[in-house]
């Protein structure tokens, strides 16, 4: 910005690193678009995840990208821990009355290796996963009330919303 060199960029980035002064600044500094990790619009499931945002903060995020016409596209992940059926339509009724701008990137949970959710399996289960390939084994070991079904249907009612 204080050299004034014009580079159009583009980054990922979460919901709980932006403020309305970075996003200011970013938009100076030449981003045109912010691809934007959203896991869920229900604040138990956020907190149960520790994503460090809430649904009020996500919301008013949304709106200041719009107010200052930063681009963004934003990745869904359905089945996070916690999830239930009601917390997955929610996202899902709240993302279309919002209008939100998604990515085609519509994903389950997969709890990482090395993450605190993958901390999370038991140790039979962590065991079972000698590979980063097996990880995959590993996307309905946190669906407690949750199908495969109602995941797939959510994700087919959000992708006919578009």
């Amino acid at each position: 910005i204080e050299n004034n060199i014009t580079i159009n960029w583009q980054c990922e980035t979460r919901v709980d690193l932006l403020t309305e002064n970075t996003l200011e600044l970013m938009k100076k500094a030449g981003c045109s678009s912010i691809w934007l990790g959203i896991e869920s619009f229900d604040d138990d499931v956020l907190v149960k995840n520790q994503k460090n945002y809430s649904k009020a903060q996500l919301i008013k995020l949304l709106d200041i990208l719009r107010d200052k016409d930063i681009s963004y596209s934003a990745f869904i992940m359905f089945g996070m821990y916690g999830e239930t059926v009601k917390s997955l339509n929610f996202t899902v009724d709240t993302l279309i009355k919002n209008k939100v701008k998604t990515s085609k990137s519509f994903i389950q949970c997969i709890p990482r290796p090395g993450t605190q959710l993958y901390m999370k399996l038991s140790d039979s289960i962590r065991k079972k996963v000698t590979h980063f390939w097996q990880i995959e084994s590993l996307k309905n070991e946190f669906l407690e009330g949750v199908s495969q079904k109602d995941i797939d249907a959510v994700r087919e009612r959000l992708i006919s919303s578009r």
